[in-house]
C-alpha cells in the first residue's frame, strides 16, 4: 500500500531550492516497483488457464472465470483503505512454466521468460486486475500489458504476464537518464491511448506512476499493475455495487494522487489524467511538481490540494507542454484535460506536435495519433545493457 494523506489547511510554499535536493533516484526508491509488459508483434495466447496440482501432469484445463459480486443500489462506492494478504512479482523461465504446467506460450515468452504475479488470496476491496486484463476491448490495446494466462496452484492465483525487457520508467531513467522532449511526448501519447481503452470499459487505473509504465522490446509503453483499479458506469447513472457511478478512494501513491482523491471526494476517470500530468512534469524535470520535503506527507498533501504548480527554468522553452500540464493538473475535475476523454480539443493540443522531433536513432515522422496507435513512433530505440529480468530472482511455482 502506498503512502496516503488527506487535505487540510495550506502551508507556506517551499522554495525551488528544496526541490532540487530530491533526485529522481531517491524518489524512485521510495515507491514500490513492478514491471511487466508485452510485445505486440507476438500473437497473444487468449486462454485463461486453471491449473491444479492433480491435473498439472496432463496440462491445463481451460476455465472461464467469473467474479461473483453482490449487487446493491448505490451511486457512490466507498472503498476500504486496507488490503489483506500479500502480492508477489517475479520472473520465471518460459520453458520451465510450460514444462511444469503444460501452458502454451508464444515464442517470445519462451525465449525471454514471463512475469508471474501472485495475487493476494483475500483483498478488500476485491481486486479488479483479472477482470481488467481479461476484458476483450482492453486486451486489444497495444499499450496495456498482456495477460498470457492464469494458473491456479491449489488456492493461489498467479497471473502470467509477458516480460517487458526494458523495464519500467524508473529503470530506464537510472540506466540512461531522462527522456528527451519528443520521447516524453510520445510516452504521454501512448499512455493516453492506454487510459482511453481502460476508461471506455469503465475502469479507473488509480495508480498511474513511473513504476507502472513499462517498455516492451520494441520500445513502446505498457501500462501495468491494475491492483487498485475500480470499475464505474461509463455513460449511465444506473449504479450498482459492482458498477457505481463514482468511487471514493483512500489509496494510491501520494505524489500522483489528485486533490479529489486526497480529499476523499467521489471521483471517476479524471484522477488518472491528473496522474498523467504529474508524470509528464517528472519526465521533463526529473522531479514531481511538489516542493515539500519528501518525508512531510501532510505538507505534500496540502500542496497538492491548495498550491499552484511551480515550473522550473527547464520548462521555459516549451510553453506548449506547460499549458498541457496545467490543463491536466486542474484541481477542478470538470475542467481537467481528459475529463471528456480523448476529445478533439485534447488531441489537437499543440504540445503533441513536439513528439515528431527527431531523436538520435529514431527517424522523424509527421505527428499523428494514428501513427501512435499503429506503434510507428517508438519511444526507445536503443537496447539497454541492464535487463528487467535482473530485477527479479528466478523462481518456479510450487
Amino acid at each position: 500500500m502506498s503512502e496516503r494523506g488527506s487535505s487540510s489547511a495550506s502551508g507556506p510554499r517551499r522554495g525551488a531550492e528544496e526541490a532540487t535536493e530530491r533526485t529522481q533516484v531517491q524518489r524512485a526508491s521510495e515507491a514500490r516497483s513492478s514491471a511487466v509488459g508485452k510485445d505486440a508483434s507476438e500473437p497473444p495466447c487468449n486462454e485463461v488457464l486453471t491449473v491444479n496440482e492433480q491435473d498439472s501432469q496432463e496440462g491445463a484445463e481451460v476455465v472461464a472465470k467469473e467474479v461473483d459480486v453482490k449487487e446493491a443500489e448505490t451511486d457512490v462506492q466507498v472503498l476500504e483503505e486496507e488490503q489483506e494478504g500479500e502480492e508477489e512479482v517475479f520472473w520465471c523461465c518460459g520453458l520451465s512454466l510450460a514444462g511444469q504446467f503444460g501452458v502454451r506460450l508464444n515464442q517470445r515468452a519462451l525465449t525471454e521468460g514471463v512475469i508471474i504475479k501472485r495475487l493476494a488470496e483475500e483483498s478488500k476491496p476485491p481486486s479488479q486486475e483479472l477482470d481488467v486484463l481479461q476484458n476483450e476491448v482492453i486486451r486489444k490495446s497495444p499499450f496495456i500489458v498482456d495477460l498470457v494466462c492464469v494458473v491456479h496452484v491449489e488456492s493461489c492465483k498467479h497471473l502470467v504476464l509477458e516480460n517487458c525487457v526494458f523495464g519500467d520508467l524508473t529503470h530506464v531513467w537510472k540506466a540512461r537518464g531522462l527522456l528527451t522532449i519528443s520521447q516524453t511526448m510520445r510516452l504521454a501519447a501512448e499512455v493516453s491511448l492506454g487510459l482511453e481503452a481502460l476508461h471506455s470499459q469503465g475502469y479507473i487505473h488509480g495508480d498511474i506512476k513511473p513504476e507502472n509504465i513499462c517498455f516492451d522490446v520494441s520500445g513502446h509503453a505498457k501500462i501495468i499493475d491494475f491492483g487498485l483499479s475500480q470499475v464505474v458506469q461509463v455513460a449511465t447513472r444506473a449504479a450498482t455495487r459492482s458498477k457505481p457511478w463514482a468511487v471514493v478512494r483512500g489509496s494510491g501513491t501520494l505524489n500522483y494522487a489528485s486533490p479529489e482523491v486526497l480529499s476523499r471526494e467521489a471521483h471517476r476517470f479524471e484522477c488518472d489524467w491528473w496522474a498523467l500530468g504529474v508524470l509528464l512534469f517528472e519526465c521533463i524535470s526529473g522531479l514531481t511538481p511538489w516542493t515539500a520535503p519528501v518525508d512531510d506527507l501532510q505538507a505534500i498533501c496540502d500542496e497538492i490540494c491548495t498550491q499552484d504548480v511551480f515550473f522550473q527554468d527547464v520548462f521555459d522553452s516549451i510553453p506548449e507542454i506547460v499549458n498541457l500540464i496545467r490543463g491536466l493538473l486542474q484541481r477542478n475535475p470538470a475542467q481537467r484535460f481528459g475529463c471528456s476523454g480523448l476529445c478533439g480539443a485534447f488531441k489537437a493540443h499543440p504540445a503533441w506536435a513536439l513528439a515528431a522531433t527527431a531523436d538520435a536513432g529514431i527517424v522523424s515522422k509527421v505527428w499523428s495519433w494514428s501513427l501512435v496507435q499503429r506503434r510507428e513512433l517508438p519511444i526507445l530505440s536503443e537496447a539497454l545493457t541492464v535487463s528487467l529480468q535482473k530485477n527479479f530472482s528466478y523462481t518456479t511455482l510450487p
